[in-house]
């Protein structure tokens, strides 16, 4: 007596498991692109001449932009900031070109 090969499927039951598959795989995609207006509205350019603010997520507090990056001011003649290093002299030129930039 033959045993049933467990592994043999048919195309019907092929063809139901491949149309849920691709149904789920459908849904997943045409969700997962659908715009956020709201979203896109939070990131319009500020105002000329107002100071752009972040809200800090473990605090709430409105920090300036140029507040997140001044945690590694350039120093003199050191590839390394002053923060990592502790006792380097900042280059106050370099730090000014890098405010007016941002």
């Amino acid at each position: 007596m033959e045993k049933p090969d467990k592994h043999k499927i048919n195309r019907r039951t092929f063809l139901k498991i491949f149309g849920v598959g691709a149904a789920a795989t459908t849904t997943a995609a045409v969700t997962g692109c659908s715009s956020n207006t709201q979203q896109e509205n939070s990131q319009k350019e500020p105002p000329v001449g107002k100071m752009t603010y972040r809200i800090n997520p473990n605090t709430g507090d409105k920090v300036s932009i140029l507040g997140y990056g001044m945690m590694r001011l350039p120093t003199v003649g050191a590839k390394i900031s002053a923060r990592e290093k502790g006792d380097g002299e900042i280059d106050q030129e370099m730090v000014n070109k890098q405010i007016d930039y941002a």
